[in-house]
């Protein structure tokens, strides 16, 4: 038992130096692509200025706002009109919503949780809507506790952040920090990402992105701000049919700038009634009453004219040459 104490205390003291030591921009890389969708341009240097202490605490820190302004708008409109819409509709709003979230959320942790966690449930085989609605159950739990035995639960968050058959030292660690912290989630999680496994040259690049984390790295790596997301959800849907022998043509139609992107997407079409009420004009003396003409109603729909000017936009290139490289394709 003893023994047990000091290896674990042996553990916890050898992360400390190596959270401690300045990050190389292999690792700062290796951090951002384990803990967010990818890292946006600027950010390994903002990481190895800032140290990895300090950015897991704050991508441990729920009060922080994880969507501003155009980007939060855009994700409640779409949340809002896939809660109206219903199969292949709803379906392809939930890709948009999540493809947005993935791409646009300061929290990209708690995003990368909301998808290990989905994947713990079992939702791989849920329309993209259903896998909406659960996803906003487990999103304000992901930092939750979690009862009964940790093993299980502390194995797949290893295998899920560091990969293959986790080291006995990291799990030593995690399981310390559990039973410090009564169960405490960010706990583990910060013994795990401070961890020197979780930095290790073995631990970078020995897992190959998914369609979601492909497309969204992908944009990430631009700068882009995204305006409508359907192009995307229509490129995740051919690549999830057709495997990633479609991530070529996805990759070229992205570097070009085919994909309308920053074009702000037409909003659905609302129509109002086409036979509004007849208002009747009081009569006098010299004019009798009559019925005056319908006001015209126009329905909200973007004109010809917009939507032309829409399919025009086109996003700025992305580096052809970065996303076709298998270094891409790994993080």
């Amino acid at each position: 038992m003893v023994r047990k104490w000091i290896v674990a205390l042996c553990c916890l003291l050898a992360g400390a130096v190596s959270a401690a030591a300045p990050l190389t921009a292999e690792q700062a890389l290796h951090v951002l692509n384990r803990m967010s969708f990818g890292p946006r341009p600027g950010e390994v240097a903002r990481l190895q200025a800032m140290g990895l202490e300090r950015y897991v605490a704050e991508q441990l820190d729920p009060s922080r706002p994880d969507l501003l302004g155009e980007d939060a708008r855009r994700v409640r409109e779409l949340g809002n009109a896939r809660l109206d819409a219903d199969g292949a509709e709803a379906d392809d709003l939930a890709r948009q919503e999540r493809l947005l979230r993935a791409i646009a959320s300061r929290r990209q942790l708690e995003e990368v949780l909301v998808g290990f966690r989905l994947q713990q449930h079992g939702a791989a085989g849920m329309a993209p809507a259903e896998q909406a609605r659960m996803a906003e159950t487990l999103r304000p739990q992901v930092f939750g506790r979690v009862d009964g035995d940790p093993a299980a639960w502390l194995r797949a968050l290893a295998e899920r952040f560091v990969g293959g058959v986790p080291p006995r030292r990291l799990m030593s660690r995690m399981e310390a920090a559990w039973r410090r912290s009564g169960g405490d989630q960010k706990e583990v999680l910060r013994a795990l990402f401070t961890s020197p496994d979780f930095l290790a040259p073995a631990a970078q690049a020995n897992k190959r992105k998914d369609p979601l984390r492909l497309l969204a790295s992908a944009v990430r790596s631009s700068g882009i701000e995204v305006a409508n997301a359907a192009p995307l959800a229509r490129a995740q849907v051919e690549l999830e049919e057709e495997g990633m022998g479609a991530w070529p043509e996805v990759a070229a139609a992205l570097a070009q700038g085919r994909l309308p992107l920053a074009a702000e997407a037409p909003r659905r079409h609302r129509q109002a009634s086409v036979a509004p009420p007849m208002r009747v004009l009081p009569g006098d003396r010299n004019q009798p009453a009559s019925l005056a003409s319908p006001s015209t109603v126009r329905p909200e729909a973007p004109t010809p004219s917009a939507a032309a000017m829409a399919a025009a936009t086109r996003t700025p290139p992305l580096d052809a040459a970065l996303l076709g490289s298998e270094e891409f394709l790994r993080y």
